[in-house]
């Protein structure tokens, strides 16, 4: 009896405490299709919610074929709405609102100049 509350207990243990993530990823290019290095790439938590301190947030710099790669682990929420950004001097900057669990490892993202 003892044995089957302890393998009960584990299996709610690893179902409640399961993670949702969401994953973006490509290349970020000018309008003419000149990839673009150093870029920075960014996706973090927009919720009134969270704090500065308990935030998601990952963040990188292109590399010099324009690529990145961003992702977040978090707690599953339908509700949860995350920020995607990418910067870059002499650009206007690319900002869009994305909801928890999204995945796309392929985004093309274009930079309009100034």
């Amino acid at each position: 009896m003892k044995r089957h509350f302890y393998i009960l207990l584990i299996t709610v243990s690893v179902i409640t405490g399961c993670e949702g993530r969401t994953k973006i990823a490509g290349t970020v290019a000018d309008g003419t299709g000149t990839l673009i290095e150093n870029a920075q790439v960014k996706l973090k938590t927009n919720d009134p919610d969270f704090t500065e301190e308990n935030q998601f947030v990952s963040e990188c710099t292109t590399e010099a074929d324009g690529e990145f790669d961003v992702a977040i682990t978090h707690q599953p929420s339908s509700s949860l709405k995350l920020t995607f950004s990418v910067i870059k001097d002499g650009y206007k900057p690319h900002t869009e609102e994305i909801d928890a669990g999204y995945f796309d490892d392929n985004r093309k993202v274009t930079l309009e100049k100034k």
